[in-house]
């Protein structure tokens, strides 16, 4: 969640203090509202964080003892026992909210944990196989209904197992996360990266045409190239890449021609890109073709 959206969050939250504040004080002492001090104070600690949640919980027990004094005042007693009274009171009450912040807060955090490891690659952090196909398949939607050109991208890293075979697994690994590094750093926001699998990765690049994808996959091939040569790796890759202009294309259909494209580029020496355009025309009507400069 962005600072903004935690910031209306936090506004909700404390309104809600203020109105059950506000309702408390004026109630009955046997209909006291304290119970619902929970609410803003789960809100804050799941939407907004701990600090917000514990703000709160510092708030409601404030609150609690507010009420307790000035609405429905106690018997009178002595000013060290009124002391120690007030005193226990508000630390029980902030205990309370507290440990309710702090539970909901950790809830909140597992949940996002497992939701992240459900759908994301845990060595490298792009998406698993699984999220990348529903990401594709909603961008195959969006192509079908609104005609929002769509690009995807095969890539298979070239000598890849020389650097398992010869540094390990462990370097291997590295090279997997700085590869998906790079990628990160060198689309926009909006563009998607998965790992398919062992070294091949795909990549969706929304609202991209064939000549725009050339532009992308060319400055691919260089920052990879680049990076690469910076650690000793002879690490390249081999890309197929289509683009859907119209029509409504299949992922599977998509992804058979990306993966045609890149082993195509395997046998004629790797290092390099095929392109081809999905424009809902017969099979016979598509090309492809090596970037310029190849």
């Amino acid at each position: 969640m962005d600072r903004r959206s935690r910031r209306t969050v936090w506004l909700l939250a404390l309104s809600l203090w203020i109105a059950f504040f506000a309702g408390d004080f004026y109630t009955d002492r046997a209909l006291s509202l304290a119970p619902f001090y929970v609410l803003p104070v789960a809100l804050a600690s799941w939407w907004a964080g701990r600090r917000a949640g514990l703000t709160l919980a510092f708030l409601s027990a404030l609150a609690v003892l507010l009420v307790d004094q000035f609405s429905h005042p106690s018997p009178t007693r002595d000013a060290l026992t009124l002391a120690w009274f007030n005193s226990w009171s508000y630390l029980s009450s902030y205990c309370l909210f507290a440990l309710i912040s702090g539970l909901t807060h950790r809830i909140h955090e597992e949940r996002s944990q497992i939701l992240y490891l459900s759908s994301h690659d845990e060595l490298t952090g792009v998406l698993n196989r699984r999220s990348f196909e529903e990401a594709a398949t909603k961008e195959l939607e969006r192509l079908a209904r609104y005609g929002h050109p769509v690009t995807l991208i095969y890539l298979d890293l070239d000598h890849f197992k020389q650097v398992n075979d010869r540094q390990g697994h462990s370097e291997g690994d590295r090279v997997l996360q700085i590869v998906c590094r790079c990628f990160c750093n060198s689309l926009r926001r909006l563009d998607t990266v998965g790992r398919l699998g062992g070294d091949e990765f795909a990549i969706l690049l929304p609202e991209t045409s064939d000549t725009e994808a050339q532009v992308v996959t060319q400055r691919l091939l260089s920052a990879l190239r680049e990076d690469m040569s910076q650690h000793g790796w002879p690490v390249t890759g081999s890309l197929g890449v289509v683009s859907c202009m119209a029509g409504s294309p299949s992922l599977k259909q998509v992804v058979q021609r990306a993966d045609a494209l890149m082993y195509q580029v395997k046998e004629r020496g790797r290092n390099g890109a095929l392109y081809s355009v999905l424009d809902g025309q017969t099979d016979q009507g598509l090309q492809s073709h090596l970037p310029p400069g190849r």
